[in-house]
């Protein structure tokens, strides 16, 4: 896939990573990724067991319990319940125990679906698979983590995967090992292009459209935030199908593969058979649309034509006895494990991948962490092969990606005309009209405080200020606006400060405040946008800030944080936050990154505070 065989030095794409031929590096060995599978489940296993025996308190403080649920909907399948405080890291399919506290390894089995923190609900749906009784718990219940081990399923995958037995024959050994793969042939690229313009994609996804339709048995492209790749996987699938393809689409989460099978449909015709691995509870956002939702799927389902199939990685390997398919499209591969990733590549001789190696990663367990547990899938490809670069972003004014595109994508990421230029709009006056100037996009507000971890009062009560300010008199909705910090512990305070003004604070006439805004931490707003992104670093300790270097300065998490905001970002700290010194050379590298954000961002002192 060398772009200069296709490519005129003007218009070649960008491209980043991949080594030389002759210089590739030495993938890990198939008996390293079943060790690192294996250490990973046994490191979870743990985290379980060691989990349960906590207090509720202590679980909830970790983030594996949410109490106080009060039950609203039981329709038999899916529970909708009442959550005032949800500090958890549950996330969508994870399984848990819906019931009193007493007991966090018993209950009702459940699945989540999804957490929405501006209504203040939680949903879940009964597990088909576990024994369920009735549901008749009285008064608040509390959900608990469960452990359901698919280890077993996973490692036959991924050894039959890299001993060619799977669909894909020798392909994910022929990948793991770095072997080289046959250049792009720059036939029918014009054609193919072409196309693409006709379906409304900018130049770098045009060209990425027509070199995945060209490549061989591999193809990444990486997609910076908000530059539309779900617009393109789109475009391409209905490619793929117009080509006579069976294409089986798979990601980590059953959100991530919904959002491209949606934009699959997104002219309101099916370009084919499309079916999605799952039950209608897991998929409520597809009801309206012409794909039919089955829990499995048979050869005779559609045995022959093209053919559309949304799974998770795990639903996908059920498919390899039941029906073939000549390509796999993994989306969000930057956050599927190296192990997972490599099993996933068994399904299909022909791989697309789309990801972003730059925003966050697998979900790491081990402790001390493996060094191999934080690659996924794409990143492991990418330094090897490259990938091509989606070069507009549609979500960020110019303000706001100038710094996300120079330290994270070499410069090469471009606002949108479209978005360049946006500002937000105020009403005259306010407090804190400085702060919130629409032609100051991007700010840093360095507030004076030292000595603080994971909770700092003076961050949270700005913070909290400021949201009263832009919802109560610039009249700007909730839903638009999201305050983000490193800790749980953060959030909550942010959350009581904003609930304690708001109660003390009369609604005027015409008042924006019944509703609150998303506050979270970083990893559960990813994927998400708004106008208004509010940021609270919070950290102000130094022994701390070296102690929990690798977590506070990771420049993924920071990329995310900064990249959320369309019109306005704002970023509250200490001076510092900014000045920490880690002991290593790696996260010594990662906190720089911090140090530049500080000197090369229009910085504001709060009153009272001291740059």
């Amino acid at each position: 896939m060398n772009p200069e065989l296709i490519h005129s030095p003007e218009e070649r794409p960008p491209r980043a990573g991949g080594a030389a031929a002759g210089t590739r590096p030495k993938g890990p060995t198939p008996e390293r990724l079943m060790q690192l599978l294996l250490r990973e489940d046994a490191a979870g296993r743990r985290k379980f067991r060691d989990g349960h025996a906590l207090d509720v308190e202590a679980r909830v403080e970790a983030g594996d319990c949410v109490t106080d649920l009060t039950l609203l909907e039981d329709d038999g399948t899916a529970l909708v319940l009442g959550a005032g405080e949800n500090h958890s890291r549950f996330r969508e399919g994870d399984p848990a125990w819906l019931g009193d506290g007493a007991r966090p390894g018993a209950g009702l089995p459940v699945n989540v679906i999804d957490y929405d923190p501006v209504a203040g609900l939680l949903r879940v749906e009964r597990d088909v698979f576990a024994r369920n009784e009735p549901f008749d718990l009285e008064g608040p219940c509390v959900l608990d983590r469960r452990e359901i081990s698919t280890i077993d399923k996973l490692a036959r995958a991924l050894q039959r995967s890299l001993s060619g037995r799977a669909p894909a024959g020798d392909l994910p050994t022929r990948l793991l090992a770095g072997d080289s793969l046959p250049p792009i042939a720059p036939g029918g690229l014009a054609g193919s292009r072409a196309e693409a313009r006709a379906d409304g994609l900018d130049p770098s996804q045009e060209i990425a459209y027509a070199e995945a339709l060209a490549a061989g048995p591999l193809y990444l492209v990486q997609g910076p935030p908000g530059s539309g790749k779900t617009r393109l996987l789109g475009s391409l699938l209905r490619a793929f199908a117009a080509r006579g393809e069976r294409v089986l689409v798979t990601a980590f989460t059953h959100l991530a593969i919904n959002n491209v099978l949606r934009a699959c449909l997104a002219g309101g015709d099916a370009p084919c058979p499309v079916f999605k691995i799952g039950r209608p509870a897991q998929n409520p956002d597809l009801q309206a649309l012409p794909i039919t939702i089955r829990p499995r799927l048979r050869r005779d389902a559609a045995a022959e034509g093209p053919l559309i199939v949304g799974a998770t990685v795990y639903g996908a390997i059920g498919l390899w006895d039941a029906l073939p398919f000549d390509r796999v499209v993994i989306d969000e591969a930057a956050q599927v494990p190296l192990p997972m990733g490599m099993a996933a590549l068994g399904s299909a001789p022909r791989t697309t991948l789309v990801g972003d190696h730059q925003q966050m990663g697998p979900i790491v367990r081990t402790d001390p962490p493996d060094a191999l547990a934080g690659v996924s899938i794409f990143a492991h490809l990418h330094a090897i092969y490259g990938s091509t670069l989606l070069t507009r972003t549609y979500r960020m004014n110019a303000e706001i990606n100038d710094f996300v595109s120079r330290h994270f994508y070499a410069g090469r990421l471009a606002s949108d005309p479209s978005c360049a230029g946006r500002r937000l709009a105020l009403r005259p006056g306010g407090r804190f009209r400085d702060l919130l100037d629409p032609e100051r996009p991007a700010v840093v507000a360095l507030v004076d405080h030292e000595g603080c971890r994971q909770r700092a009062p003076a961050e949270a009560a700005l913070a909290a200020e400021l949201v009263i300010e832009l919802m109560a008199h610039h009249r700007v909705p909730a839903r638009e606006i999201a305050v983000i910090a490193p800790y749980r512990a953060q959030v909550n305070a942010i959350r009581q400060a904003l609930r304690a003004r708001v109660t003390k604070r009369p609604v005027k006439s015409g008042g924006n405040l019944e509703a609150e805004p998303v506050i979270d931490t970083v990893e559960r707003i990813q994927g998400q946008e708004r106008d208004v992104v509010i940021a609270s670093f919070t950290n102000s300790d130094p022994d701390y800030l070296i102690r929990d270097a690798s977590f506070f300065y990771s420049p993924n998490r920071l990329n995310v944080l900064l990249s959320r905001a369309r019109v306005k970002r704002i970023v509250i700290a200490s001076p510092l936050a900014f000045r920490a010194i880690p002991r290593d050379l790696e996260t010594l590298r990662h906190a720089s990154l911090f140090r530049r954000l500080h000197d090369e961002s229009d910085r504001m002192v709060v009153p009272g505070g001291d740059a």
